[in-house]
């Protein structure tokens, strides 16, 4: 999960159905990808939203003001610190092992993320590890040294701070109905953008034609945990289609259901053969993920009715 959102939610006191909320709406959970273009230290797949792409609309959406700089001067984001205006910034995406230096017990296993840094009551700036509830306090000048982006390609060379101007309430709660219209949409795009790139379905067959060869031990865990994501993906997927129903964004026909409860069942039994190490099937596991998504991919369309298209 890309913990630039956490730091968001965290940033305006949202609550863990939000996130998932927002992650739907970013779009973070469709349109599949392979990293086979690139080493898999971290995972061998991926989605095609990023949070930095997507997450000034969907902080509008919310009813979140944000104030936005990117730039190659490090001395300007600086200076926001002094604004007493400001009370909460996300600083990202930055090199975590910088931040791991200075702050040691706060250990990341990813080299990108997110710095959130809030005001405490007597006005000195402190940062926030969201995973473990901890803060601690540090300087402006503290919070700068910390902040690199070398080696961090999601960077894109640029340092970026957002500060959160201010929240709506009444937008934040509401709007539901357009969010999950919204959603939907993004989520069939995403598909589509996927498999247009030879990826969504064809990600898998890329995976074994990566793998095959290499030693399994290089891998197995990795695409373990990498089905563990896509479950959570598939029923967050789920999850977004009953209550868009319950909402009458959408009308949703029961084979998507089923495909996505299949995808789950297959990615499941593959799980469960990595981590038992019964390796002799899992090309064939791979096949069924290809066909699930193949069929979830193409028949978007036909099996989601939104009511902006409904009579």
């Amino acid at each position: 999960m890309d913990n630039g959102l956490y730091a968001l939610v965290c940033a305006v006191e949202l609550s863990g159905i939000q996130l998932i909320a927002m992650e739907n709406a970013i779009g973070l959970p469709f349109g599949i990808l392979c990293n086979d273009g690139e080493t898999y230290e971290k995972t061998i797949f991926s989605t095609v939203r990023k949070f930095e792409e997507e997450i000034s609309y969907v902080a509008e959406m919310w009813g979140i003001s944000l104030m936005q700089f990117n730039g190659n001067d490090k001395e300007r984001i600086r200076e926001l610190f002094e604004r007493e205006y400001l009370e909460r910034m996300i600083l990202g995406p930055l090199d975590v092992t910088s931040l791991c230096e200075l702050a040691g017990k706060w250990q990341d296993e990813r080299k990108c993320g997110y710095l959130l840094c809030i005001r405490d009551e007597e006005k000195n700036w402190q940062i926030l590890n969201w995973k473990k509830g901890e803060e601690q306090l540090l300087s402006p000048e503290q919070i700068m040294d910390m902040f690199s982006i070398q080696g961090v390609k999601e960077a894109k060379e640029q340092f970026t701070a957002r500060a959160i101007l201010d929240v709506d309430v009444l937008k934040c709660y509401g709007n539901q109905k357009s969010r999950y219209e919204y959603t939907l949409q993004k989520a069939g795009r995403s598909l589509k953008e996927a498999w247009e790139a030879g990826q969504g379905p064809e990600a898998f067959e890329r995976c074994v034609r990566m793998l095959e060869g290499q030693p399994q031990e290089q891998w197995r865990e990795k695409l373990r945990d990498d089905m563990t994501e896509l479950i959570r993906y598939k029923n967050m997927l789920f999850q977004l289609l009953h209550e868009s129903e319950q909402c009458r964004a959408a009308q949703v026909r029961p084979q998507l259901r089923e495909e996505i409860r299949n995808f789950i069942c297959r990615a499941d039994q593959l799980r469960k053969a990595l981590d038992e190490r019964s390796m002799e099937h899992w090309k064939e596991h791979m096949e069924k993920l290809e066909d699930s998504e193949r069929r979830i991919t193409e028949n978007w369309d036909l099996w989601v009715n939104l009511s902006k298209r409904m009579k």
